[in-house]
């Protein structure tokens, strides 16, 4: 008699346990642009953007990740070069660059990014695969993207803004870059 009672007590108490419990709710899943390095403007060294829906940030790469910059005047024509660079994977390699040729940025300025040429911004996104083994997708004349500096600071050479892009590589396949932005402390050269 004391076993069926103490296996009903049992019983009874699981019961009311696990009413008392809370469901957990499943985990809410990050939007893609709470996981983007943040749209500051402090010389972070930071670039990340949107692939395809997908998340490049240099702040995240499988191995490591660097930001090559540099803003300048060059025999008279100031040139900006910004390359976010990340390993994702043993020798496979994503890169976003952006470029000018013979423009001075100015705060609160968009830009068109087309094709590479003196006067012009660019901008382009490589997957290397092995040395020499790229897949490179540029900004195209027919295909422009835009390019806005937020903040130029030439005192402290703060560089920030934000890009988005389609890039067309050889076989006219296009990727989309979007949700883009820089925050970059740049070596004046």
């Amino acid at each position: 008699m004391n076993f069926i009672r103490s296996t009903v007590y049992f019983v009874v108490g699981l019961i009311l346990m696990s009413a008392s419990c809370k469901k957990e709710s499943p985990p809410s899943p990050l939007s893609e642009l709470s996981v983007l390095a943040p749209a500051t403007q402090t010389g972070a060294n930071t670039v990340g953007c949107l692939v395809n829906g997908g998340i490049f940030n240099t702040s995240n790469g499988f191995f490591s990740q660097h930001v090559y910059d540099s803003y300048a005047e060059f025999r008279g024509n100031y040139r900006f070069y910004l390359s976010g660079f990340r390993q994702v994977q043993p020798f496979v390699y994503q890169t976003v660059t952006l470029q000018t040729d013979s423009l001075l940025l100015k705060e609160g300025q968009t830009i068109p990014l087309t094709k590479a040429a003196p006067g012009n911004a660019s901008a382009s996104y490589d997957v290397s695969y092995n040395p020499g083994n790229d897949d490179i997708y540029y900004t195209t004349a027919n295909n422009p993207g835009t390019l806005t500096i937020t903040r130029l600071d030439m005192v402290n050479n703060i560089l920030s803004g934000t890009f988005t892009f389609d890039g067309v590589n050889a076989a006219g396949t296009v990727v989309h870059i979007t949700a883009g932005r820089f925050d970059i402390k740049y070596r004046p050269y």
